[in-house]
Protein backbone atom coordinates (compact mmCIF):
# COMPACT_ATOMS: atom_id res chain seq x y z
CA UNK A 1 0.00 0.00 0.00
CA UNK A 2 1.33 3.48 -0.78
CA UNK A 3 1.24 5.98 1.89
CA UNK A 4 1.41 9.98 0.58
CA UNK A 5 2.75 12.50 3.40
CA UNK A 6 2.99 15.27 1.39
CA UNK A 7 0.75 18.14 -0.47
CA UNK A 8 0.25 17.18 -4.15
CA UNK A 9 -2.29 18.57 -7.02
CA UNK A 10 -3.18 15.20 -8.44
CA UNK A 11 -2.25 11.04 -8.67
CA UNK A 12 -1.22 10.33 -12.01
CA UNK A 13 -0.31 7.45 -13.63
CA UNK A 14 3.34 6.26 -13.89
CA UNK A 15 2.68 5.28 -17.64
CA UNK A 16 1.32 8.79 -18.53
CA UNK A 17 4.17 10.73 -17.16
CA UNK A 18 6.37 12.25 -19.42
CA UNK A 19 10.26 12.00 -18.52
CA UNK A 20 12.16 15.32 -19.42
CA UNK A 21 14.01 14.67 -22.78
CA UNK A 22 17.54 16.22 -21.76
CA UNK A 23 17.58 14.78 -18.20
CA UNK A 24 21.45 14.11 -17.46
CA UNK A 25 21.05 12.54 -14.22
CA UNK A 26 21.61 9.03 -13.84
CA UNK A 27 19.91 6.35 -11.31
CA UNK A 28 21.46 3.52 -10.62
CA UNK A 29 19.62 0.29 -10.04
CA UNK A 30 21.23 0.30 -6.98
CA UNK A 31 19.97 3.82 -6.10
CA UNK A 32 16.27 3.56 -7.06
CA UNK A 33 15.87 -0.25 -5.03
CA UNK A 34 17.54 2.37 -1.95
CA UNK A 35 14.14 5.09 -3.21
CA UNK A 36 12.35 2.12 -3.76
CA UNK A 37 12.46 0.77 -0.32
CA UNK A 38 12.68 3.99 1.63
CA UNK A 39 9.21 5.44 0.07
CA UNK A 40 7.42 2.12 0.79
CA UNK A 41 8.28 2.73 4.93
CA UNK A 42 8.31 6.74 5.07
CA UNK A 43 5.63 7.12 2.42
CA UNK A 44 6.01 9.70 -0.24
CA UNK A 45 7.81 13.12 1.29
CA UNK A 46 7.80 15.08 -1.95
CA UNK A 47 6.00 14.80 -5.03
CA UNK A 48 7.26 14.41 -7.92
CA UNK A 49 7.17 17.92 -9.92
CA UNK A 50 5.94 18.41 -13.36
CA UNK A 51 6.11 21.33 -15.94
CA UNK A 52 3.10 23.02 -16.50
CA UNK A 53 4.94 24.51 -19.67
CA UNK A 54 5.98 21.51 -21.46
CA UNK A 55 4.01 18.40 -19.42
CA UNK A 56 7.40 17.02 -18.70
CA UNK A 57 8.37 15.62 -15.02
CA UNK A 58 11.16 18.21 -13.90
CA UNK A 59 11.89 16.53 -10.76
CA UNK A 60 11.50 12.70 -9.21
CA UNK A 61 12.26 10.37 -12.42
CA UNK A 62 13.98 8.24 -9.80
CA UNK A 63 11.08 8.34 -7.34
CA UNK A 64 8.65 7.50 -10.53
CA UNK A 65 11.19 4.36 -11.30
CA UNK A 66 11.02 3.80 -7.32
CA UNK A 67 7.09 3.62 -7.81
CA UNK A 68 7.62 1.26 -10.64
CA UNK A 69 10.03 -1.06 -8.88
CA UNK A 70 7.42 -1.04 -5.89
CA UNK A 71 4.45 -2.15 -8.63
CA UNK A 72 2.67 1.34 -8.16
CA UNK A 73 0.52 2.63 -10.73
CA UNK A 74 0.27 6.14 -9.72
CA UNK A 75 2.25 8.66 -7.99
CA UNK A 76 1.48 12.36 -6.21
CA UNK A 77 2.21 15.22 -8.59
CA UNK A 78 2.58 19.11 -8.47
CA UNK A 79 2.06 21.14 -11.24
CA UNK A 80 4.33 24.06 -11.59
CA UNK A 81 4.97 27.48 -14.11
CA UNK A 82 8.76 27.73 -15.63
CA UNK A 83 8.82 30.94 -18.02
CA UNK A 84 10.77 29.04 -20.53
CA UNK A 85 13.04 25.76 -21.34
CA UNK A 86 16.05 27.26 -20.38
CA UNK A 87 14.84 27.40 -16.40
CA UNK A 88 13.31 23.83 -16.79
CA UNK A 89 16.68 22.77 -17.63
CA UNK A 90 18.48 24.83 -14.81
CA UNK A 91 16.02 23.03 -12.27
CA UNK A 92 16.25 19.54 -13.51
CA UNK A 93 19.96 20.01 -13.32
CA UNK A 94 20.09 22.03 -10.24
CA UNK A 95 17.60 19.81 -8.46
CA UNK A 96 20.76 17.19 -8.05
CA UNK A 97 23.78 18.75 -8.57
CA UNK A 98 23.19 21.13 -5.56
CA UNK A 99 22.83 18.15 -3.32
CA UNK A 100 26.70 17.51 -4.47
CA UNK A 101 27.79 20.45 -1.59
CA UNK A 102 26.55 19.10 1.14
CA UNK A 103 28.45 16.59 2.87
CA UNK A 104 26.50 14.59 5.79
CA UNK A 105 28.29 14.88 9.18
CA UNK A 106 28.91 11.21 10.74
CA UNK A 107 30.09 12.45 14.12
CA UNK A 108 26.11 13.65 14.33
CA UNK A 109 24.93 10.93 13.18
CA UNK A 110 27.12 8.11 15.45
CA UNK A 111 25.59 10.45 18.34
CA UNK A 112 22.34 10.41 17.37
CA UNK A 113 21.91 6.90 16.79
CA UNK A 114 21.80 5.92 20.73
CA UNK A 115 18.86 8.58 20.59
CA UNK A 116 17.02 5.79 17.87
CA UNK A 117 17.69 2.42 18.63
CA UNK A 118 14.94 0.62 16.80
CA UNK A 119 15.62 2.73 13.64
CA UNK A 120 15.98 0.85 10.62
CA UNK A 121 19.26 2.00 9.93
CA UNK A 122 19.07 0.91 5.71
CA UNK A 123 16.84 3.87 5.65
CA UNK A 124 19.45 5.93 6.15
CA UNK A 125 20.86 4.69 2.88
CA UNK A 126 24.97 5.13 4.01
CA UNK A 127 26.47 2.04 2.56
CA UNK A 128 29.33 1.66 4.82
CA UNK A 129 27.07 1.24 7.57
CA UNK A 130 28.23 -1.32 10.18
CA UNK A 131 25.86 -2.96 12.23
CA UNK A 132 27.01 -4.57 15.23
CA UNK A 133 25.71 -7.62 17.30
CA UNK A 134 22.40 -7.10 18.00
CA UNK A 135 22.94 -7.85 21.86
CA UNK A 136 25.10 -4.46 21.87
CA UNK A 137 22.92 -2.69 19.94
CA UNK A 138 26.15 -0.33 18.80
CA UNK A 139 26.10 0.46 15.10
CA UNK A 140 29.53 1.94 13.66
CA UNK A 141 30.46 4.17 11.30
CA UNK A 142 33.79 2.74 8.49
CA UNK A 143 35.05 4.32 5.49
CA UNK A 144 35.85 2.00 3.12
CA UNK A 145 38.99 0.49 3.02
CA UNK A 146 39.33 -2.26 0.69
CA UNK A 147 41.20 -4.54 3.82
CA UNK A 148 39.24 -6.63 5.48
CA UNK A 149 41.87 -6.75 8.05
CA UNK A 150 40.36 -2.59 8.92
CA UNK A 151 36.85 -4.27 9.55
CA UNK A 152 37.29 -4.57 13.32
CA UNK A 153 34.08 -2.83 15.51
CA UNK A 154 35.09 -1.44 18.94
CA UNK A 155 32.42 -1.29 21.60
CA UNK A 156 32.76 2.58 22.81
CA UNK A 157 31.39 1.07 26.51
CA UNK A 158 33.05 -2.30 26.66
CA UNK A 159 35.82 -1.95 24.47
CA UNK A 160 35.66 -5.28 23.58
CA UNK A 161 36.26 -5.77 19.61
CA UNK A 162 35.67 -7.77 16.60
CA UNK A 163 35.77 -8.31 13.26
CA UNK A 164 32.75 -7.24 11.10
CA UNK A 165 31.04 -10.25 9.40
CA UNK A 166 29.73 -9.26 5.89
CA UNK A 167 26.34 -9.39 5.77
CA UNK A 168 23.64 -8.62 2.73
CA UNK A 169 21.08 -5.97 3.17
CA UNK A 170 18.12 -8.50 2.94
CA UNK A 171 15.52 -5.32 3.08
CA UNK A 172 16.92 -4.04 0.42
CA UNK A 173 16.89 -6.87 -1.65
CA UNK A 174 13.11 -7.56 -1.03
CA UNK A 175 11.96 -5.19 -2.78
Amino acid sequence: MMIINCLYDSLVDVDKLKPYPKNPNIHPVEQIKQLAYNINYLGWRKPVVISKLSGHVITGHGAIEAAKLNKWEKVPVNYQEFKDEAEEFAYVVSDNSLQEYSALDISLIETEKLNFQDLDYNLLAIEDLDIAPPDTKEVSFKAKTGNEKDKTITCPNCGHSWKKEKKKKEKKEDI
